[in-house]
């Protein structure tokens, strides 16, 4: 957990912003790394920074810093021994940890409290579709089942309900497939349609 927060706040200050482009550029680089190494730059580092460019447009973003850490981990190493130092000078180790493992804590409560909010949901659309087919068709045919209640299915797909990188629930829906014989149920609705306006004007004739 807090590898991760130092390898995100290394590039912090190159961070896309009203001051920054989001990237680093190969002397910003060079420096970061020499300012980590304080007691030289060894030859197995100085390769890793040349093959960092894994796009080769000379800029490095946050993934390119990722993948060079995963590659490369004696890269941010004097930073990870930093932290270690720090943790066992300010509380201590026995300290640190506990807070890592209530944080993880929480972290999980909030994913399954996500989780939870998701498949409810979920099954709320899926519900609701599923009431709109049973009373096009008829309960009957919805529970026996038809070319009609497969037809409306398709027309009307499950949501797809899932969570964002903002922690927030989102809804989408697949792309509908249209089948050979759905004229004759495109058909039939437009009948089926006309009528009911045809009803209306008769009655309001009546009227």
């Amino acid at each position: 957990m807090y590898r991760e927060s130092i390898r995100a706040n290394t590039t912090n200050p190159f961070a896309p912003s009203s001051l920054g482009e989001g990237y680093i550029d190969r002397d910003e680089l060079d420096l970061f790394v020499r300012t980590l190494h304080t007691n030289g730059v060894q030859g197995n580092i100085m390769q890793a920074l040349k093959a960092v460019d894994f796009n080769g447009d000379g800029k490095f973003d946050f993934g390119e810093f990722s993948a060079l850490h995963e590659k490369f981990p004696t890269v941010l190493y004097p930073a990870f021994r930093l932290q270690t130092s720090m943790c066992e000078n300010i509380m201590g180790g026995k300290w640190w940890s506990m807070k890592k493992a209530e944080l993880a804590f929480i972290k999980e409560s909030q994913i399954a409290k996500l989780e939870k909010a998701r498949l409810k949901e979920e099954k709320k659309l899926f519900m609701e579709r599923n009431a709109l087919v049973r009373a096009e068709i008829g309960v009957m045919a919805y529970l026996r089942g038809s070319p009609k209640k497969n037809y409306l299915l398709r027309m009307n797909p499950d949501p797809e309900v899932y969570i964002d990188a903002d922690k927030q629930i989102q809804v989408r829906y697949a792309e509908i497939i249209h089948k050979p014989g759905d004229e004759m149920f495109t058909k039939q609705d437009e009948e089926e349609e006309e009528a009911v306006e045809a009803t209306k004007r008769a009655g309001k004739a009546d009227l």
